[in-house]
């Protein structure tokens, strides 16, 4: 990623901050509209703090974008957890669709269109990283 695109996606990250419970809901709220069976993975999961773990790994990757390592690392780890948890290669298409969603429907958005793109282009690393770990 250029300079550019990392502070694209630090300031719209940083707007989104006062808003990151209504971002976590949208989000799930969305991935489980799109893919009502994803609802099963989460079960016995409280959503209230499934959403701040979310927002906090979302936080620990964007600063992480400036160190490849780090953010191949976190994100492999990620990937490792998920797998576990039973998420599968065809999942990353939807939860990247509701992260885009929810992104635009917090009262910090809609994304401008730089910013739209940078955060698809970044959650398509994120997922391959994931996928791969």
């Amino acid at each position: 990623m250029t300079d550019e695109q990392i502070e694209l996606l630090d300031t719209s990250w940083e707007r989104l901050g006062p808003h990151a419970t209504e971002f976590a809901d949208a989000f799930y709220g969305r991935l489980f509209e799109l893919d009502p069976r994803l609802e099963d993975l989460f079960v016995l999961t409280e959503m209230e703090s499934q959403g701040q773990k979310l927002v906090a790994m979302l936080d620990q990757l964007v600063k992480a974008t400036r160190d490849p390592d780090r953010f191949a690392g976190l994100l492999g780890d990620s990937g490792r957890r998920h797998a576990g948890y039973g998420v599968v290669p065809g999942h990353y298409r939807t939860v990247g669709e509701a992260m885009l969603w929810a992104l635009d429907q917090t009262p910090a958005g809609p994304l401008a269109p730089a910013e739209r793109e940078v955060w698809a282009e970044s959650y398509t690393r994120m997922a391959a990283l994931m996928q791969k770990g």
